[in-house]
């Protein structure tokens, strides 16, 4: 191998490159390699102001499903590399029981996890992968062992995330938030509220109101303008009957596809993997365990967690969920679009285009 090969091979290496590499076409060792390179479909050159080579990014995902027989340690660090979410709902009583198929929101569940199962779990999962874990808090008051899970939670680097309700027990949420200060707080609101609660307006949460409709939507807008110290968001939410406010609202056209700010890296990822369900799995209150809460269960908290990521990596429920199906392998643009989300599967729909 020659140097200026060998720089080829270095640059292309380094992810930050992106799989390009200027060349020089005046060295016939370089020119047999781009020439060896095209002639086996692995990569391309074009000219623009110099020459350049690209590699198609493979994501080498099918390699480590074959070599699930294996349970050495580097196979279990390599598949604890992709675990990096957790989130978990802990059951109990909810007004609403449909939105949380959509979203981070609460279920009523007459099952309920307590702080041992949580614990226990996150330690049988022992990764330093981990960047989050949420808890979902169907009602706050009656879930057992909370502050024992938050002190546990606590000593670990990854960020903790609590959703809970606005109409739950709002003194608790207040003592989080004194004694707390690295949980974050995302207060949960159903579509046509429209007042903040003025238990928790003087703390750092989040204020997340859902919407059905662009006129709750501008009503939160005005909200969010009176209170430019507050967090405030709109999150969109199917109720069976608002279609056309996703069609109107939600979706994009072809116009809005093409507008999107993605660089390679981005329309890589949409290739191969599902930019939002990657490295996520959910506990639910039954202890079952989930790539996507609306497809089937990978297992239990009872199972092992390399078990658990090769079942997901091999059936593909969720993290390679990529815009593959019948409608999107026509369209040109399918990889500009966003990675598919849990509203297409609760809304029954292919894909979230206007234009098709």
């Amino acid at each position: 191998m020659t140097e200026a090969i060998y720089d080829i091979c270095e640059k292309l290496l380094n992810i930050d490159n992106l799989y390009s590499v200027e060349y020089d076409d005046d060295e016939a060792s370089v020119r047999r390699f781009i020439d060896g390179i095209e002639s086996i479909n692995a990569g391309k050159s074009h000219l623009e102001d110099t020459h350049f080579l690209s590699l198609p990014p493979v994501l080498n995902l099918q390699h480590s499903i074959e070599m699930q027989s294996r349970r050495d340690y580097d196979f279990q660090d390599f598949a604890l590399r992709h675990l990096t979410k957790v989130k978990i709902y802990t059951g109990g009583k909810c007004v609403d029981n449909i939105f949380y198929k959509q979203i981070d929101y609460p279920i009523n569940s007459e099952k309920i996890l307590n702080s041992k199962d949580i614990i226990n779990w996150i330690k049988a999962i022992r990764s330093q992968y981990l960047t989050e874990v949420s808890l979902c808090f169907s009602d706050i008051s009656e879930f057992v062992g909370l502050y024992e899970l938050l002190e546990f939670l606590s000593g670990f680097k990854f960020n903790v995330i609590i959703y809970v309700r606005a109409d739950d027990n709002y003194a608790i949420i207040q003592e989080i938030c004194r004694n707390y200060p690295r949980v974050s707080i995302n207060v949960l609101y159903h579509p046509g509220d429209e007042k903040i609660s003025s238990n928790l307006i003087q703390y750092n949460v989040k204020h997340t109101f859902l919407i059905s409709s662009e006129a709750q939507y501008y009503t939160i807008e005005r909200l969010s303008n009176q209170y430019n110290d507050v967090q405030i968001e709109t999150v969109p939410i199917f109720n069976g009957k608002n279609y056309d406010f996703f069609k109107r609202s939600v979706f994009l056209s072809k116009e809005d596809i093409l507008s999107s700010q993605w660089d390679k890296k981005d329309i890589f990822m949409h290739q191969v993997l599902n930019v939002n369900n990657f490295g996520v799995l959910y506990l639910m209150p039954n202890k079952k365990i989930y790539s996507d809460i609306n497809q089937p269960e990978l297992g239990s908290i009872c199972d092992s967690i390399y078990d658990l990521i090769i079942k997901e990596l091999s059936c593909n429920y969720s993290w390679r969920w990529i815009r593959n199906n019948d409608s999107c392998q026509k369209c040109l643009y399918r990889y500009l679009c966003p990675s598919p989300t849990s509203y297409e599967r609760v809304m029954n729909i292919k894909c979230i285009c206007t234009n098709l």
